[in-house]
Formats: structure tokens, C-alpha cells, sequence
């Protein structure tokens, strides 16, 4: 349906019941509480009516299976849909997933050791520009989404870490205009272990060279998701074996499922995706 009803238990009080209202495809309204509404496309309405205990939508044309028609609580992923409204949705195309810096740290430290790792860190904020990207990789997270493409951010700081070239070469404005060279790369540069000897002259910059960034979050990723199951084996039996809502599940556990079972999805695809990337570049 074209017509959203915004905020459906506060914005329902008033009284007229037998209302009929015209809406364009890209008008947004709301209605009093027992108020009818419709909606026009091409000639064919809905009409919304409400009598206190029950809201019911009667279309006027065919319907596809699966189509959401009538849409009541706005664009958000079921972690806010769950924690605002109470429900969550089979399959919600705006989920996302966060990455704990912690894991990506530790995947860090594994490749060039605890001693390499603090020397880039402590030569990254000794620059003074990259005082962001050094406190979100120490202490943040990074948001994925169902794309499975990696946050640009988080990208930059493994570039940063990797290859430690910034030192007191760079003042401000050359940290800015690497950021914003680093943004407009294709996702194969950003994740080249070879981008800061194409883009600078300085020899340091291959210092950590045979490290290759795609691998360094594809083990974050993994020691992600193994601590996802780990975490979440006790909320039903039949956690490991299905997406979609066991019979089994109370409505609890159903909810935490779906949330579990849209972050593994979107764990896989980043897999998927950053595994097609190291394909291209091969």
C-alpha cells in the first residue's frame, strides 16, 4: 500500500469513523483513532478502518504474496523493531550487524605481532590526524549491512595500522585528502595490501606489505561468528540448525533467532563478498 500510518498507538485518538481520504503514492499521513483512511493509486483504493480492538485493511485490487501492504512503524531493522514495537519480521531487508574493533585488533595483533601492532598504533596517534580511526579500532564498533561491503571506515584503519607511512610526514590537510582519495577507491583498491605504495612515495610504506587486508577481516569476521554461536547456543535447541522459526521456540527465542539468524546471514555475505573480492584481484 502507498500510504504510511506513522506512530499508530499515539496518534490514533479522535472519533470520526466513516472517512474517506486521497493520498498520492509519495504522501505520508496519519488518522485519529477510529478514522478510516484510504489510499489512491491509479484509480484503485484501500480503506483502513478501526474499531477500537481490531485494525482492518481491505484492498481493492490483488495483492502479492509476501508484499507488505500496510506499513505502520517506519523503515528499521528488527533489533529496533523488536525493542520500539514488540515484533520482528521474517525477513527484514534492513538489518544490520556490528563488528566489534576488538575482533579486528586481535586479528590485527595475530598478523604483525603485539609489538608491531603497538608501534603503528603509537605512530598513527603520534601523527595527531587519525585520532578518530585509532579510538574507534581501540574501543568502537563498525556497522554492516546486508550488502556484506565492508564500512569504509573500518577499511582505513586496517590501511592505517597495516601500513604506518602517515608518521609525522602528514599535517591536516594531506590526512583529509587521503581520506577523501581512500573514499572515492573501487572496494579491490581499498582492500589492496599495495594502496599506500601506489598512492605515496615513501619506502616505509611496504613495511607490512605481504599482510593482505581481506584476510585480516576475514578472520575477524570468522572469530565473530564463533562467538555469536558460542554466546547464543542456549536460546533454543534448534538454534544451529534452521533460519526460519522453529514450532519448538517460545515467542522470545523466536525473535532472538530471527535477530541471530539475520546477523549470520549478513556475516556470510560479507564473507561471500570480501571472497569474490580476492578472487577479482587474483
Amino acid at each position: 500500500m502507498d500510504t504510511t500510518l506513522h506512530n499508530l498507538p499515539g496518534v490514533l485518538q479522535g472519533a470520526r469513523r466513516s472517512a474517506v481520504r486521497q493520498h498520492r503514492l509519495d504522501e505520508n499521513c496519519s488518522t485519529d483513532r477510529e478514522d478510516d483512511l484510504s489510499a489512491s493509486a491509479e484509480g484503485v483504493h484501500e480503506e483502513l478502518d478501526c474499531n477500537g480492538e481490531v485494525v482492518a485493511l481491505v484492498a481493492m485490487r490483488d495483492i502479492g504474496c509476501g508484499r507488505e501492504v500496510y506499513n505502520t512503524y517506519g523503515e528499521h531493522s528488527n533489533r529496533t523493531l523488536l525493542f520500539d514495537y514488540g515484533f520482528t519480521l521474517d525477513f527484514n531487508p534492513l538489518d544490520s550487524a556490528e563488528l566489534p574493533a576488538a575482533q579486528v585488533y586481535v586479528a590485527l595483533e595475530s598478523a604483525l605481532g603485539p609489538q608491531g601492532l603497538r608501534r603503528s598504533i603509537r605512530e598513527l596517534r603520534r601523527a595527531h590526524h587519525w585520532n578518530a580511526e585509532v579510538e574507534q579500532l581501540m574501543n568502537g564498533t563498525y556497522t554492516f549491512f546486508r550488502s556484506g561491503r565492508p564500512p569504509v571506515e573500518l577499511l582505513l584503519a586496517i590501511q592505517l595500522v597495516l601500513f604506518p607511512i602517515v608518521g609525522g610526514e602528514f599535517g591536516k590537510h594531506a590526512a583529509s585528502v587521503i581520506r577523501q582519495r581512500f573514499e572515492k577507491l573501487s572496494i579491490a583498491r581499498q582492500l589492496s595490501e599495495s594502496f599506500w605504495a601506489r598512492t605515496q612515495s615513501s619506502a616505509s610504506a611496504m613495511s607490512s606489505a605481504n599482510v593482505d587486508p581481506c584476510g585480516i577481516l576475514l578472520v575477524a569476521v570468522h572469530a565473530h561468528i564463533a562467538s555469536l554461536r558460542a554466546s547464543s547456543s542456549s536460546t533454543c535447541e534448534c538454534t544451529q540448525n534452521t533460519v526460519s522459526a522453529p514450532m519448538c521456540c517460545s515467542g522470545r527465542q523466536v525473535h532472538a533467532l530471527r535477530l541471530l539468524s539475520a546477523e549470520l546471514e549478513i556475516w556470510q555475505g560479507t564473507i561471500d563478498f570480501l571472497g569474490a573480492v580476492r578472487d577479482h584481484k587474483e
